[in-house]
Parts: structure tokens; C-alpha cells; sequence
């Protein structure tokens, strides 16, 4: 190859991509030059680590999923149906409304209706809002009410077609990058192929993932963490009746029988009794008992679970006391925050935070930080070591926060799961999250209409696939 001077113009394309691409690895690697030499004992085990999964990410973004091309039809004739009459609903509020344009409904909502003005802050800059919690807000007004939910609902529903819609590779396979250095917390982030085509793995609804199927011969397994940041948040603030709560059958019903001690809440059945507007004992003991995990305070959770202000109050006086331990650690978090502005999470990882120290969301983002990190930590090794393991037939799918998603050949399915579940419970201290696997023949669960759905695995699986899913698909 002839020399090329990066400083004149390029003869050809092939020259502009050679300089392009020799540039972009020289900064590279004279950044890491000098960043190498400031790297401890604990920054290179989190530098090696992420290095290491590249090699499971990259496998699992060449390999793709196949498609159920039948389904995926179904699922656009339908969302398209929904996404028709929803327009025909705006229309009749508001002719042409385009519920993705922000400055349509800044003119609707803010000029037309003078409603308050909502904002949101991005990087630093004040601007008006009409994003999705802007339009729940707005929901709560009269006469604003059934174009924002419209219009909510009409997002959702576009979203999920830019799914379907997707370009899919020659093959006719959905493939994602997955970066395993995307986030602060080292939580994988997913986006399309490096061709621009398939899309992010890791936000498939329950109803999208109807269209994934397992290839020829194999079935999926979901291996799911199962409650995995309850079970993180109770062994960092050490708090005994939350660690206890955690190995009950179920948690959030446990969660409900403390909060709640003079009520017989000791079933799920008891817990699923009606507490306030549709809302069980158990439904708040899950979503407001998550939120307040995090320092979700009493007056915002009220709005976004539509009940009263006090009531979320005494839940979180009466939560707080059956789980003394988790304030205590917000405590702590907050004094780390403001003497050393660093967490180290349960798993060694470090990070430091640049934000103001005594600012609510900075330490509401510090509070979510060790839980969230510890978790995908806990995952990503788990994944590394199946992924090591190397059994016979098993293909890696998709890495989902909290679930690894592969298939296996479907004639070794007892000897391969035996397999599974000990390589992901990866132990931290006292702290053993339990593993959930799940399997079948597409990734939704199973239900009467979806027969070749993921269905709980305790040992064998009786069923066999059913002809649904003998058409031609790729």
C-alpha cells in the first residue's frame, strides 16, 4: 500500500476511508497512553473485565435472531390498526395533530389550551417539555386530558412499528450491537447493527417479542436474575427484615404483610386485595416500594401512581419503619457523596461523581447507582462464564439488564439447563441472587393464544412445539 498523506486531499474513497479509519485507531491508542499510567488495581479489574465481555457482545451481535415473518405481519396489521384509530381520534380533537412533533404540541397544549408551562432540563439547558412525563402531567387537566393520552398512546404505538419495520440483514435475521461499555453503571446498552439494520434488543416489549423464535431444532431459554435489584438493595443497606423479605416466595407480597403488619397479607391472594383505585396492597408494595429503594420522594410517586399525596406519605413512614436499614443507607450514601464524591458498589466497582454533591438528583442517581451496578456485574460474570463454558449446541442470544437469552439444541435440553443455572448464580458475599430460567419456542410467555411461549423450566418442559410454528420463516 502506497504511503498517503493525511493532510491533502484524498484521491479516491478508498484513500479518504484508509486515512479516515488510520486516524480514529492513532487517537485511540495515544488516549490510552495516557490513561493507561492512571489506572489502579480496581480501574484496570473494571477496564479487563469490559474488555473481556466484547468477545460474548460480538458474538451475539453477528449471530442475530430469526424472525417469525408471519407474526411479525399479524403485529404490523394490528399496531397499524390501533395506530389508525388513534389518529382518527386526534383528528377529532385536533385536525393534523402529529403526536411526534414537539412543536405541534407546544402550540396545542401551551398556546391553545394556556396550560401551565412544563420543563425539562438536558445538559444544563432549561427548555420547554412535552415529553412523556410532561404529557401525564398535562393528562391531569380537563380538557387536555384525551388528546395527551392519545397522543401517549399513539408514541407507543409508532415505537413499537419502528420495531417491526426494522431493516433485517440478507438472511432475514434481527441483529443488535451490544455494547458492554455503554453506561456508568456497567449495564450493556444495545442499538442497531453496525449496517443499520435490526435495532436495540434490550426494549422489546412482551407483545414484540412474540416475533423471536428459536432457530431450527433449538428452543430458547430466558435466564432471568430473579428480583435482582430487591436482593441488592437489601444486602448493600444490610437491612435483615428486607434480606428476609427477599427469600420468601414472593417479595412484594412479603414487602406488603410489613408494611402493613395489622393486616393478614400473607398470601398473594390476601395481598392482591383492592388497596386504593385499582391498586392492590401488593401493587404498591412493588411499585412504590422500588421507588422508595431509590429515594423516590413522597409528593412525585403520588403523581406518577395517581394517588393521594398522604397516602404515599404514610406508605413511606410505614415502609421506612419495617426497613430501617435502607434510610440509614441513604444516609450513608449522601456522607460518601459529600466527603469523597465516590460509591463503591457491593461488586468493587468505583465511580466518582462530578455533579454537586447536595444536589436531590445526584444523589438519588448515587443512592441507584449500587444496586443497578452490582446487578449487571453480577450478570455480565455470570454471562462471561457461560459464555467460557462453551456447551455443546448452546448459542447466546441476547444480553437484556437482568437476562441472558440463548437457545440450545432441543434434544439435550436436560443436560444443557443442568449446566446453566450454576455458571449464572455468581455468589457476592453473603449475597446469592437466585436464577429463573424459562423456555419455549418464541420469546413471549406462553398463554392459550401463544401455546409455543417461554413457560417456567423445573426440570423438563412436556409440551412440543405445535404446528404454529411450521410455516415458512427464516
Amino acid at each position: 500500500m502506497p504511503l498517503i498523506d493525511p493532510f491533502s486531499p484524498p484521491s479516491c474513497s478508498d484513500h479518504r476511508d484508509w486515512i479516515y479509519n488510520g486516524l480514529d485507531s492513532m487517537a485511540t491508542w495515544e488516549v490510552h497512553q495516557v490513561l493507561a499510567p492512571q489506572l489502579d488495581p480496581t480501574t484496570t479489574a473494571m477496564y479487563n473485565f469490559e474488555m473481556a465481555l466484547r468477545a460474548p457482545a460480538l458474538e451475539m451481535s453477528l449471530r442475530g435472531m430469526r424472525l417469525d415473518l408471519t407474526q411479525r405481519d399479524s403485529l404490523r396489521r394490528r399496531l397499524g390498526a390501533q395506530l389508525a384509530r388513534l389518529t382518527w381520534i386526534l383528528d377529532q380533537y385536533v385536525p393534523g395533530l402529529n403526536p411526534n412533533s414537539p412543536k405541534q404540541l407546544k402550540e396545542y397544549f401551551y398556546g391553545t389550551l394556556k396550560l401551565p408551562h412544563q420543563y425539562k432540563f438536558a445538559k444544563g439547558v432549561r427548555t420547554i417539555s412535552t415529553d412523556r412525563n410532561t404529557l401525564e402531567k398535562l393528562s391531569w387537566h380537563l380538557y387536555a386530558r384525551p388528546v395527551a393520552l392519545a397522543v401517549l398512546a399513539a408514541r407507543d404505538v409508532v415505537k413499537k412499528l419502528s420495531t417491526i419495520n426494522a431493516k433485517l440483514d440478507a438472511d432475514l435475521r434481527f441483529r443488535s450491537t451490544f455494547n458492554p461499555a455503554g453506561t456508568e453503571t456497567g449495564r450493556w446498552s444495545s442499538s442497531g447493527s453496525a449496517f443499520r439494520t435490526g435495532g436495540n434488543m434490550q426494549n422489546q416489549t412482551e407483545e414484540l417479542r412474540s416475533m423471536f423464535i428459536a432457530d431450527p431444532g433449538m428452543k430458547l431459554c430466558y435466564a432471568d436474575l430473579e428480583h435482582a435489584e430487591s436482593y441488592a438493595v437489601a444486602h448493600i443497606s444490610a437491612d435483615a427484615a428486607y434480606i428476609e423479605a427477599c427469600t420468601c416466595s414472593d417479595i412484594h407480597t412479603a414487602v406488603a404483610q410489613m408494611v402493613w403488619p395489622k393486616k393478614d397479607l400473607s398470601t398473594r391472594a390476601r395481598a392482591d386485595a383492592m388497596f386504593y383505585r385499582g391498586f392492590s396492597y401488593r401493587d404498591i408494595a412493588k411499585r412504590a416500594g422500588h421507588a422508595t429503594n431509590y429515594r423516590g420522594i413522597a409528593h412525585t410517586l403520588a403523581k406518577i401512581l395517581h394517588v393521594p399525596e398522604p397516602l404515599m406519605e404514610q406508605f413511606q413512614t410505614a415502609y421506612f419503619q419495617a426497613f430501617p436499614g435502607i434510610p440509614q443507607w441513604h444516609a450513608q450514601v449522601a456522607k460518601d457523596l459529600q466527603t469523597t464524591h465516590t460509591i463503591t458498589t457491593l461488586a468493587g466497582r468505583r465511580r466518582r461523581f462530578f455533579n454537586r454533591a447536595y444536589d436531590a438528583a445526584t444523589l438519588r442517581e448515587a443512592i441507584a447507582y449500587n444496586p443497578q451496578s452490582t446487578v449487571a456485574d453480577v450478570l455480565n460474570l455470570g454471562l462471561y462464564r457461560l459464555w467460557s463454558a462453551k456447551i455443546p449446541g448452546l448459542e447466546l442470544l441476547a444480553q437484556v439488564h437482568d437476562a441472558v437469552l440463548f437457545q440450545y439444541p432441543e434434544g439435550s435440553e436436560a443436560a444443557v439447563l443442568a449446566q446453566v443455572a450454576p455458571l449464572l448464580t455468581v455468589p457476592l458475599g453473603a449475597m446469592t441472587i437466585p436464577v429463573e430460567l424459562s423456555v419455549g419456542w418464541n420469546w413471549q410467555h406462553a398463554s392459550s393464544t401463544n401455546p409455543d411461549g417461554i413457560v417456567p423450566y423445573h426440570g423438563s418442559d412436556p409440551r412440543t412445539k405445535t404446528k404454529l410454528l411450521d410455516r415458512i420463516v427464516c
